[in-house]
């Protein structure tokens, strides 16, 4: 067994890391982020504004369920 104990990082070495970690850490939360005003906004929007667009529109004039049905595909 060889239990030498590792070398010490030079601190430019762990200056650069932490930054790396930084810039990880804050494009994952960014990414997120808009995954989850996609989600939770953007989606839900379409899918209501194609549901009313379906019941509202005169060539169509489908009735809820069916509008609903036809949006979510």
């Amino acid at each position: 067994m060889h239990n030498a104990s590792p070398r010490p990082v030079p601190r430019e070495q762990e200056q650069m890391l932490g930054r790396c970690v930084k810039r990880l850490t804050n494009g994952r939360t960014t990414g997120m982020a808009l995954l989850f005003l996609l989600g939770c906004v953007f989606f839900p929007l379409c899918f209501a504004g194609l549901c009313w667009g379906l019941q509202n529109q005169t060539n169509l004039q489908m009735e809820r369920q069916e509008a609903v049905l036809v949006a979510s595909k």
